[in-house]
């Protein structure tokens, strides 16, 4: 039963994305949301467990690996974004 319905949210997130025009994102933060409080009005999740995750992000962001990855693809971004790369690639 939970495969069909995070089948569902899968194909609900990608005909989302097609037909909003809305960033990724916002479009994947929405499904999830919508997910969690299906399965948490259906009875599929503890309503408990939604409460330990601000301990388990809080403990994800202690590694120094993961505190790099943002500033990573903030740099991407830039590269991406300004007229800078170009001039370096020349």
């Amino acid at each position: 039963m939970s495969g069909a319905f995070g089948l569902a949210l899968v194909v609900a997130t990608g005909i989302a994305l097609m037909t909003t025009g809305l960033p990724a994102f916002l479009v994947i933060l929405a499904m999830a949301t919508m997910g969690a409080a299906a399965a948490t009005l259906a009875g599929a999740v503890d309503p408990a467990i939604f409460g330990a995750l601000p301990n388990r992000v809080i403990s994800l962001l202690e590694s120094d690996l993961l505190q790099a990855l943002p500033l990573y693809v903030l740099m991407g971004t830039l590269l991406n974004r300004l007229p800078l790369a170009s001039a370096l690639f020349r």
